[in-house]
């Protein structure tokens, strides 16, 4: 073997060492921040003019949905009435449901997205509702909708369990009785945390004070970002929120039903905290 290439192989490696302890860094960024700073740095980043042209590009835009989010879609029994569209982005999603005969209401926290979503939606002749609201403090009317759809992996940007249920809960009280929830979200089961760097991170959180931290949390290029590691963990997380799964794609994907009772009253009246329909 000669030098150079013995020098490349050193060098490669070193290189791919430094990535990895450059992700780590990264990744340490949830362990600092609480969640409403992890909201408003997402929010920051999807203000910035880079993203806004990426989503909002017209070669983007006319992808339409994708084959994951129509597979979801047939699962459901209709194909029109009110739906509510939660993080609009520019309308790449809006404008085909709506052509399939939904009444779209979009919600997006940037401004500048709503508004080119609804400029979209003139120049292709679509009649879309959108309005600026974040989801972790949605205000909607309740009973108001016959389906909420939050694709894109959208349900894995909101940080803590916590924050998560309150917006599952927001999402039931504005769904009419039994109305549909088309939902996806960051799923690897096949994946587990590195031990080691897991066990540095839970460190810092606690000498840092930073008990809302939770394993599967991290932050990619733009927006934070919670990984689910097993079913079990985001079915009992949809079942505590008010929700039945009809239709679960193990790639990250699920068809949910609003529950006619409340998980509160199941609980008194079954006596079980820790039920939940798989």
């Amino acid at each position: 073997m000669s030098y150079r290439l013995k020098i490349g192989r050193c060098v490669n490696k070193f290189g791919n060492f430094l990535k990895k302890i450059a992700s780590f860094i990264c990744s340490l960024t949830v362990v600092i921040m609480k969640p409403n700073d992890l909201v408003e740095f997402t929010r920051q980043n999807y203000n910035m003019k880079e993203v806004q042209e990426k989503w909002g590009d017209e070669d983007y835009l006319i992808n339409g949905l994708y084959p994951s989010e129509l597979n979801l879609l047939e699962k459901i029994p209709f194909k029109k009435g009110r739906l509510l569209l939660i993080c609009l982005g520019a309308g790449r999603e809006a404008i085909p449901l709506a052509r399939m005969g939904f009444e779209v209401v979009g919600v997006d926290f940037v401004p500048t997205m709503v508004s080119r979503a609804m400029e979209y939606a003139d120049r292709q002749g679509v009649r879309i509702e959108a309005l600026v609201q974040g989801i972790t403090n949605l205000n909607l009317p309740r009973d108001s909708f016959d389906l909420v759809w939050c694709t894109n992996e959208i349900y894995s940007f909101i940080p803590t369990s916590k924050k998560r249920l309150d917006l599952l809960s927001t999402i039931s009280d504005t769904l009419k009785p039994e109305g549909y929830f088309l939902c996806s979200f960051r799923l690897n089961a096949k994946a587990k945390p590195n031990p080691h760097a897991e066990s540095m991170r839970k460190f810092l959180a606690w000498a840092t004070l930073n008990s809302w931290y939770e394993t599967g949390d991290n932050f990619s290029r733009y927006e934070f970002i919670h990984t689910f590691f097993s079913i079990d963990e985001i079915a009992k997380e949809f079942f505590c929120g008010g929700f039945d799964i009809l239709y679960f794609d193990k790639s990250g994907g699920a068809v949910l039903r609003k529950r006619g009772i409340k998980f509160e009253l199941y609980q008194r009246q079954s006596g079980q905290e820790e039920v939940y329909r798989g």
